[in-house]
């Protein structure tokens, strides 16, 4: 997605509350293709990305703006190298740290072409969204 129509998502969403929901509803999705290589399902892979990227910055308003402050607080200073470690304790996260390291892997793929895929494949996204998804009160 391109800087202008990123803005024109952001400056259109501005003007409502944010909501969660429709991204974690894409969980389940965007977990069939977990461990399926990028190569194998380019086009699934660009319409799961399109849809998340609409989520986050229709729905959900661009995240946490200060995911990088968030993540500092919570002592994580390097987060692929948190997602990656096993032994991370995920399930102790709180809401905002949660919140930050979603926003993080999703605005990742505006520096770095092609990160959210790779976030999609190896599973890190999914595990974010099912916590979140888990920890939502049901209405």
């Amino acid at each position: 997605m391109n800087d202008a129509n990123a803005e024109r998502m952001r400056s259109r969403s501005n003007s409502r509350a944010a909501d969660i929901r429709p991204l974690l509803a894409l969980t389940d999705a965007i977990g069939l293709l977990q461990g399926i290589p990028q190569r194998d399902k380019p086009e699934t892979y660009g319409h799961i990305v399109g849809a998340v990227l609409e989520a986050f910055y229709d729905d959900w308003n661009g995240g946490d703006h200060d995911y990088d402050e968030t993540l500092r607080k919570a002592g994580i200073r390097h987060p692929y190298s948190y997602l990656d470690d096993d032994d991370a304790e995920t399930d102790a996260l709180d809401e905002a740290t949660l919140n930050a390291l979603v926003t993080f892997v999703i605005r990742a793929d505006h520096w770095n072409e092609g990160a959210l895929a790779a976030s999609i494949e190896d599973g890190s996204l999914v595990k974010l969204l099912r916590l979140m998804r888990h920890r939502l009160p049901s209405s």
